[in-house]
């Protein structure tokens, strides 16, 4: 009983609402500079220029990687980048 208490806390606390604006600067490290008329600046933080956490609100995207970095890897920065521009790539146009 109790373990589903617990469950039901974390789920209540995970899946809550929260506005991208008063968090995102706390949990990223830079900002993309944004475009005349965005609302919204996008936010991102690698970790070892391999791992990303992105925040794209214009484009309603949250883009997440990571490297498995307890073992030996060959993902690098560049693979990285060039992995950004390709999902921004295949994105769909948002609906207006």
């Amino acid at each position: 009983m109790c373990c589903r208490k617990t469950r039901r806390r974390w789920l209540d606390r995970t899946l809550a609402s929260f506005n991208i604006d008063d968090i995102a600067p706390a949990l990223t490290s830079d900002v993309l500079v944004p475009d005349a008329g965005d609302a919204h600046a996008a936010f991102y933080h690698t970790g070892l220029g391999v791992h990303m956490l992105g925040v794209y609100p214009k484009h309603r995207l949250v883009l997440v990687h990571r490297v498995n970095t307890e073992q030996d890897f060959t993902f690098n920065g560049d693979q990285l980048y060039r992995m950004i521009r390709l999902v921004h790539a295949a994105r769909l146009k948002a609906p207006k």
